[in-house]
């Protein structure tokens, strides 16, 4: 099978009725940019379409996506639940301490324009906090949109009854709000995590009746960026003291037992798909 950098063609549209589109709900910092790029080489890029918040904003009308087989993008339930035709809704999940820690370090690397420095939008907001401040300064941060990336955010983004401002809200979470993203996340048609790649992007990909890459390499890893990418400086990893640790206890409080639900229905497919697929 070949590597991601010569991938399978698109998919042959003579095999019958169109299957509902994939969309690919993209988690800051959780393997996602692999994912989105096989993605769009297997469907190909005209039938493909990233989106934006501001796309499936309620003061403006959905976007024509009338032909699309892969739409992808960071956003939330409310914006999945804007699109009122049949989705097949995939994602990948990350640890929610090691998520928050790649986060911190990728925006400590990233060298920002005059623009992103100036600019108001919530992730600038969350890029210059985490410039200035030190990890555990970060962690203790109450500007909302730091709130937002890094308070369980994975809850945030899929639980019920919120805004299309749900991304960056920072208000308290519950009980509640776990079961609510818990029984939106298991009705997803796959998902894969970053801890088991290696063998949950094949059965993500299997499960959508896309070919199976050969190699999927890691397209936005840090260290890469950090070697070949003007627009990043090396970072080291910033040290995890018993205070940043009790500080992401309490900002997974909620999303560490959504990652251990969504890491036990995943082991129970891969075991459903054998023992290729659990190695």
């Amino acid at each position: 099978m070949a590597p991601l950098s010569q991938a399978p063609s698109p998919l042959d549209a003579s095999r019958g009725p169109a299957p509902p589109p994939v969309v690919f709900l993209h988690i800051l910092k959780s393997g996602g940019t692999s994912l989105f790029a096989y993605g769009e080489s297997v469907t190909g890029r005209s039938a493909s379409r990233r989106l934006l918040e501001s796309d499936l904003a309620s003061y403006r009308p959905l976007p024509d996506l009338d032909g699309m087989a892969f739409l992808h993008g960071h956003l939330s339930r409310w914006h999945l639940e804007r699109l009122s035709f049949p989705l097949r809704l995939v994602t990948v999940l990350r640890e929610p301490t090691a998520q928050i820690l790649s986060l911190y370090r990728f925006l400590r690397a990233m060298q920002l324009t005059p623009e992103q420095a100036a600019h108001p939008g919530a992730y600038n907001q969350l890029a210059r906090a985490a410039q200035r401040l030190t990890l555990l300064e970060f962690l203790r941060c109450r500007e909302p949109a730091v709130v937002g990336a890094i308070d369980n955010h994975t809850i945030r983004l899929l639980r019920r009854g919120t805004g299309e401002n749900a991304m960056w809200q920072d208000d308290p979470l519950d009980e509640a709000d776990l079961e609510s993203a818990w029984d939106y996340l298991r009705g997803f048609a796959a998902l894969a995590t970053v801890e088991r790649y290696d063998a949950s992007f094949p059965l993500l990909c299997e499960s959508l009746g896309w070919p199976v890459p050969a190699r999927v390499p890691r397209l936005n890893d840090l260290a890469t960026l950090e070697r070949g990418n003007p627009g990043f400086t090396v970072q080291p990893p910033p040290a995890k003291t018993d205070a940043v640790a009790a500080e992401l206890c309490r900002l997974t409080e909620l999303a560490r037992p959504l990652y251990a639900r969504a890491a036990e229905l995943l082991e129970q497919r891969l075991a459903k798909a054998g023992p290729t697929r659990r190695a």
